[in-house]
């Protein structure tokens, strides 16, 4: 029998530390790529959505709440993008956004979203670069929970 193999692992758990000390502070990055992209989607939405004869209010029915919680070493961000049934009209999103018997599917939601998809995507990747060089200073990245420095 084969005495097996053994891979050397010690520059993965380096990153991961690395990726580790970057992920935990990025949450301030993230929440502004979080919350630019639920305004301008809001704003989408709503332009879209202008127009529809007998509910003239439902475009100001729509907004976004957003929630954050940083403690115990972890940040939490959550975002809701739609019409609020509390607001004039607000009610009748689902009827708008997926239709009825009566009344055609509109899916303005879902087209903001998709449109706006890609500019999350890049302002994700914005944001936990703007992490990384918070943390980086000459190519060496300061890896406290490690006790060391590493080279990325």
């Amino acid at each position: 029998m084969a005495d097996g193999f053994r891979i050397d692992d010690s520059q993965l758990h380096d990153l991961t530390a690395a990726l580790g000390e970057v992920a935990s502070s990025a949450g301030l990055y993230v929440r502004d790529a979080m919350e630019t992209t639920a305004i301008d989607l809001r704003d989408d939405w709503q332009e879209q959505a202008s127009g529809i004869r007998g509910l003239e209010a439902y475009p100001s029915s729509i907004g976004y709440d957003f929630a954050g919680f940083q403690g115990f070493g972890s940040t939490v961000l959550s975002c809701e993008i739609g019409p609020d049934k509390g607001k004039r009209q607000g009610s009748f999103g689902a009827i708008i956004e997926y239709g009825s018997p009566t009344f055609a599917p509109r899916h303005y939601g879902d087209n903001a979203l998709e449109a706006h998809s890609d500019q999350f995507e890049r302002l994700l990747d914005e944001a936990l670069q703007k992490a990384e060089r918070a943390l980086t200073f000459g190519g060496v990245t300061r890896s406290v929970l490690a006790g060391r420095n590493t080279i990325l």
